[in-house]
Formats: C-alpha cells, structure tokens, sequence
C-alpha cells in the first residue's frame, strides 16, 4: 500500500518515517495477512531493516504482539550472524518478563560473555542431630538420629562439620532443642582458617532453661561470607545434662548464584 526509498547510502535517512503524537497510536502500522511489515537494508555495512525509536521514558521504540497463545510478538532469524540484538550503555539490552511462562526461553546452548546475575534468594541447610560427633572419646551419650543427648552430666561437647556455599553469606543460625535443665546448652557455627587452624564462632543460640520443645536463632552472623578456598565451617553443641537434648540446627543463607 505504501513503498518508500532512500537513495542516499550514507547519513540517517529514512525510506519511510512516521509519527503519531498520541500515546496510543502508531507511527507504522501494517497489517497483511501474512507479513504486517517488512523492511530490508540492503547496504554492505550495518544496515537496518526496521528502525524504532522512542524519546518517552516507559516507551518503546519497537514493541510486537501476539494475540494468539502460540504466536510470537517480536521474532528474529539470522542463518549464521544474530537474530536478535540487544545494547545498552547502562541499562539493559533485551528484557522478558511473563506472569506464568517464560521470560525467556533459550533452546539450544545459551553462551554468555560475562557475568550472570541473580536475584537474591535465601536458602537453607539443615544438620541433623545424627550428624553430631563426640568431641573425645570415652564419651557418654545417646544419639538416635533424631535426637542427641549427654549420659553422664560429663560428655558435654559434640560437633558436625557442614558444607556451605560458597559465595553465599550466613543470616541466621536457629536451634532446635529439648530443655527441663536449669544449664543452658547452645549450639555454635564456627569458621576454620585451613592454613594455620584458627577458629572464629560466626552464630551461636541457647537453650532458656524452661522445660519442654523450643527453638532459639541468632540473626547477627560475623563473618558472614562464605570463602570455601581457604576457611572449612563446622557446629558444635554444648550439652550440659541429660535434660538438655538437641534436634539439629537450621542454617540460613543468602545467594545471588544458581547452587
């Protein structure tokens, strides 16, 4: 219905402009039963074949829709270069969103030339009483999985080494006890230096005395970044009597990488 040529191969010239000064209307609108509209550069150089432009903060300077569920809004095809192209000098080059879909859906190897970033997530590593380890031997205590216990008012301290992701940094340590004793016991995260042995307590909770079930946490995490290179991490519970058992403990974390 409409053809437009520039004859000039060089400058910001336009084969056809157009302009709407409302906010719902269009500067090019085609519609045809197969193809809307097509454009094509046919220049040696980095031509283009469709150019949009958009001078409104919450613009677009190119948008495509679908109103069928398999249909596609914006579609690009290159048989050996890039289908579709995206740059930004400080924002981002191409964004997806989708309420239940998609937001962008690689098929076939994805390859990326530089950082890959994630929004943060909180994540959970949970160690279990059957993970607990007498400090020494000779020690007198029970340990049925679920639930570990002091014997003898003697055999006091108990550890389990725990794996955490590296990168991620430590927010909270909770503590799931039994207590009818009128001694606390408590439960420590601490951070081991591999080179020399040096230990350093991140998070600690305590039992409160009062008889039955509870929980208790620390959110005020030092050290809080986890370096596996060079630090290995580990638990100990304090156990000071038999009325002081241990169920396990929960650690929180925070990461911005896939784990």
């Amino acid at each position: 219905g409409v053809y437009g040529y520039a004859a000039s191969d060089s400058g910001k010239v336009y084969g056809v402009y157009g302009r709407s000064d409302s906010a719902a209307g269009y500067g090019v609108y085609g519609t045809a039963p197969a193809t809307g509209t097509a454009g094509i550069a046919t220049s040696a150089g980095k031509g283009v074949g469709v150019y949009g432009q958009n001078n409104s903060p919450s613009g677009a300077g190119v948008y495509g829709e679908s109103r069928y569920a398999s249909g596609i809004g914006v579609r690009g095809y290159s048989p050996g270069g890039v289908g579709v192209e995206g740059s930004s000098d400080s924002g981002t080059g191409v964004w997806g969103s989708s309420t239940s879909g998609y937001a962008i859906y690689s098929y076939g190897d994805t390859y990326i030339n530089g950082d890959l970033k994630w929004i943060t997530r909180t994540g959970h590593i949970a160690v279990s009483a059957a993970a607990f380890q007498p400090e020494e031997d000779g020690y007198d205590y029970t340990n049925n999985g679920n639930v570990i216990y002091n014997g003898d008012g003697l055999s006091d301290y108990y550890v389990a080494p725990v794996q955490l992701p590296d990168g991620s940094e430590i927010t909270k340590l909770t503590f799931y006890w039994s207590d009818s004793s009128a001694n606390d016991g408590s439960c420590y995260l601490w951070r081991n230096d591999m080179a020399n042995g040096t230990t350093i307590p991140m998070a600690g909770a305590d039992t409160t005395g009062s008889s039955g079930n509870g929980s208790s946490y620390d959110d005020t995490v030092n050290y809080y970044r986890i370096y596996n290179s060079m630090y290995s991490y580990f638990l100990v519970l304090y156990l000071p009597d038999a009325d002081v058992s241990a169920y396990g403990a929960v650690i929180e974390y925070q990461y911005t990488e896939p784990y």
